[in-house]
């Protein structure tokens, strides 16, 4: 039966009692009177043979007589399996039925049909379902389960119950199955019968009870997994003793699930078997966050993850093996996702797409520091759990930004009233979160000012400027969106001594990285040299730049460059000088590299630069060059890219070196 035929025969039996015409027919499921009329004249057959039959009176229209209701009640039954589900991208796609008709039929039904009985059913040829077995094979491949056929016993699906309870949740009710449920609670023919809203009650008591703490959403992934549990034993199919590793039958799980499968017991008037409860208590103990310590494999996890969090303190700044919170929440966590693996469960988290989006960084750090754990090498985890375990870190993380103190330089115009309202300002809006450690006129700036610097907040623009330091421009009056981007550059503030790798600049791909890079680095401006000389390289590579620029570029980015080194250092480390305007010059923006093997002698300071980025902004946009800018800082703290960057040999290998920093 297709989808429109099922949406019709609906209409029909909900008004069984009078007659419809085929425009309010028509009117109820959204198709023509014509096309009504034709799929009543198809429905019929396959109704008379199931104890129904439409008829037809001249003037009254159509109605459902129904004369063997036992015969009738099943063929119903079946097609709302399908009516209720949620739509894809076009379930009324004749396709899409007979994909979901065989499902229903092998699977919901976990039945063996004829190969005859469906090519019937479904009016279509052997090679045709030959065809839709195929893919259904490819469906099912992923959860463990295979389309398999007999001789004399049909077609069936054979597999694991618990992966087939997995099949059903994602392919039936799709990743959201948890707002399916809240969208149709207590109205839903797929658990007709089943008070879903008394067995919510009923889980939130014993988990209460038991002080067994359980978000609001997976208390409704519970109440789904046992309806099913209640749908399939109604059917007589359950869960094998085989497919389950043993919960403990002395854990508050254990406890919890055989106090609400009593009570369910009761409430739908059913017997559940030992193994049941076992699934149910798995469910418990791998969603709730109560959970029995010291057991000799926590205490290997403890050790293990002590070890991971230790060497992440050395790499990122940040003290996460000093948070006693975050490591009893991780090996709770952790613990209850070994069994979930073990068993073959999948937890969807409803904040994934969120967490992946906004909170990027957090998402890539848990990853960096956990995928070394030895208990997770051997296992495959979901980003649905990567995003449960990002959560702890985002705490952690949250605690650890109210415990730093960010340290800001105030850079101001010359006025002392002017300098000194802005820091009032700063201080007064953002309290003891940061430290003001001086407020300078722009000409008193220097390097040694910088040290040990988090942030600069400049009444003055200076982001054509170049700072090892993320620089904010504010009004000295520091209205509220001065105060929201203050805010979020603050929040990008990482522990002084952070390294890593896993900071993502931008969100470009690598073909975009690749074209940015194509617009401002080329081969006529890249210099392998020996020059020993910084005012040498800086020439050679102005006399590379000046490619379609005015006559006096060079002679203006001399002076300009020599400015800015007046201003404060251009050595942004022991390797690495980056050598810039402090007014722009060039129509187009564009970067010059130089590369030293032996060294360059920059300042007596820094006699060995190896690496010179000579940056020339445009006199309009810049918005390449800002990321660029912001990958070569990241640079500065990767010492082995640094050191492949000194064996480049070619301008090629240098962007291949330089595009994953963007």
């Amino acid at each position: 039966m297709l989808k429109k035929e099922g949406q019709l025969l609906q209409a029909l039996y909900q008004n069984r009692h009078k007659f419809l015409t085929a425009v309010e027919i028509g009117e109820y499921i959204g198709m023509s009177e014509r096309t009504v009329r034709t799929y009543i004249r198809q429905l019929n057959p396959l109704l008379t043979s199931n104890g129904a039959e439409i008829i037809v009176k001249h003037g009254a229209g159509f109605k459902l007589e129904i004369y063997m209701p036992r015969a009738f009640d099943i063929l119903y039954k079946k097609q709302q399996y399908l009516d209720t589900l949620p739509t894809t991208a076009d379930n009324s796609d004749r396709l899409d039925n007979r994909e979901n008709y065989l499902l229903t039929r092998l699977l919901l039904n976990d039945s063996a049909v004829l190969f005859e009985t469906l090519m019937s059913e479904l009016f279509i040829s052997r090679s045709t379902l030959s065809k839709e077995c195929r893919n259904l094979k490819q469906l099912l491949s992923p959860y463990r389960l295979a389309v398999t056929s007999r001789a004399g016993k049909g077609v069936y699906i054979t597999g694991m119950e618990r992966d087939k309870r997995r099949f059903i949740m994602d392919y039936f009710f799709g990743q959201n199955y948890v707002q399916f449920v809240q969208e149709h609670i207590g109205d839903t023919h797929f658990f007709a019968g089943i008070r879903l809203d008394a067995i919510t009650l009923i889980i939130i008591e014993e988990c209460r009870k038991a002080h067994l703490k359980v978000h609001d959403f997976v208390i409704q992934n519970l109440v789904l997994h046992l309806a099913l549990s209640i749908n399939r034993l109604q059917q007589s199919i359950s869960i094998s003793t085989t497919e389950l590793v043993d919960v403990p039958s002395e854990t508050t799980a254990y406890r919890v699930a055989q106090e609400i499968i009593a009570r369910v017991e009761v409430l739908q008037q059913i017997n559940f078997p030992n193994q049941e409860v076992s699934f149910l208590a798995l469910h418990l103990v791998s969603k709730a966050t109560e959970t029995k310590q010291g057991e000799p494999a926590e205490h290997s996890l403890e050790i293990a993850l002590r070890s991971c969090l230790s060497r992440s303190d050395k790499k990122t700044g940040y003290s996460f093996s000093e948070d006693p919170e975050l490591i009893s929440a991780l090996i709770a966590h952790i613990t209850a996702m070994q069994l979930r693996v073990a068993n073959g469960m999948v937890l969807v988290n409803p904040l994934l797409d969120k967490v992946k989006s906004n909170f990027n960084f957090e998402f890539q750090l848990t990853q960096d520091i956990l995928g070394q754990l030895p208990q997770l090498l051997a296992s495959q985890i979901s980003d649905d759990e990567w995003a449960y375990l990002t959560l702890h870190f985002m705490v952690a993380l949250e605690k650890a930004k109210d415990k730093q103190t960010i340290r800001v330089l105030v850079v101001c115009a010359t006025g002392i009233g002017s300098a000194q309202l802005l820091r009032t300002r700063i201080e007064k809006t953002f309290g003891k979160k940061i430290t003001i450690v001086g407020v300078y006129g722009y000409f008193d700036l220097s390097q040694a000012m910088l040290h040990e610097v988090d942030a600069i907040i400049s009444s003055i623009d200076l982001s054509k400027l170049v700072f090892t330091v993320p620089t904010v421009h504010v009004s000295v009056f520091l209205d509220k969106d001065d105060v929201n981007r203050i805010s979020t550059t603050f929040d990008k503030v990482r522990p002084r001594g952070y390294h890593s790798e896993i900071d993502q600049l931008s969100s470009l791909t690598t073909v975009e990285k690749r074209d940015l890079c194509q617009s401002l680095f080329s081969a006529d401006s890249f210099l392998i040299t020996t020059e020993p000389q910084k005012t040498s390289v800086i020439d050679k590579l102005l006399n590379r730049l000046k490619i379609d620029e005015n006559d006096d570029y060079v002679a203006k980015m001399h002076e300009q460059i020599l400015s800015r080194e007046q201003l404060s250092s251009v050595v942004f480390s022991d390797n690495i000088a980056v050598p810039h305007p402090i007014v722009p010059q060039g129509i187009t923006a564009k970067i010059g590299v130089a590369i030293s093997k032996t060294g360059i002698n920059w300042q007596p300071d820094f006699p060995k630069i190896h690496i010179v980025f000579l940056l020339s902004p445009s006199q309009t946009e810049n918005p390449h060059l800002t990321l660029a800018t912001k990958a070569i800082v990241a640079l500065l703290d990767l010492p082995d890219v640094q050191e492949k960057l000194l064996v480049a040999e070619t301008f090629d290998d240098f962007i291949d070196l330089f595009i994953p920093l963007i």
